[in-house]
């Protein structure tokens, strides 16, 4: 569980223009449990430091909650690229969830990743953002021992077939 951790915070491409990593949680057993431990980093911090406080509190029904920040291109009035919240969890093999899933990443929201045509230069912004999270997908493969992915909207939807539905 902390090997795929590591492995996968070492690959995920924080952002470089705020605090990439910024706090762990511990949750035991489910989430509707409070947290066991919250702990806050400072600009310093590296992935190492996320291990040292996972490892005093690893066991077989916890999930770790890595905050922190990745850049997307967002439109704001304007285009910009900017730090954009990621959320990476880890599940252990007891700790109660709503999936199977080992690791789940939480990447942003659907109109990051779906194609705009009410505003200008949207379509190259969007792309650019599917083409870093397809980058993502294919490091993460190489780097962890990956069953299955999925590539999902916080609506539910599956972010492939949405995709494929707008761009045919």
């Amino acid at each position: 569980m902390l090997d795929h951790l590591e492995k996968l915070l070492t690959v995920f491409p924080f952002s470089r223009l705020r605090q990439g990593i910024r706090s762990l949680e511990v949750y035991a057993l489910e989430y509707v449990e409070p947290p066991l431990v919250e702990t806050v980093f400072d600009e310093q911090a590296g992935v190492e430091n996320v291990i040292d406080v996972a490892r005093e509190h690893l066991h077989s029904d916890v999930a770790f909650l890595v905050d922190g920040y990745w850049e997307l291109w967002r439109w704001k009035g304007e285009w910009k690229l900017e730090p954009s919240p990621v959320s990476i969890e880890c599940f252990g093999p007891d700790f109660i969830s709503d999936s199977d899933d080992n690791v789940r990443l939480c990447l942003g929201v659907d109109e990051d990743f779906l194609p705009r045509d009410d505003v200008e230069g949207g379509t190259i912004a969007i792309r650019s953002n599917i083409k870093g999270l397809l980058r993502l997908t294919e490091e993460i493969a190489r780097d962890l021992p990956v069953e299955r992915r999925r590539l999902w909207l916080e609506s539910g939807e599956d972010l492939a077939a949405r995709l494929e539905d707008q761009i045919g």
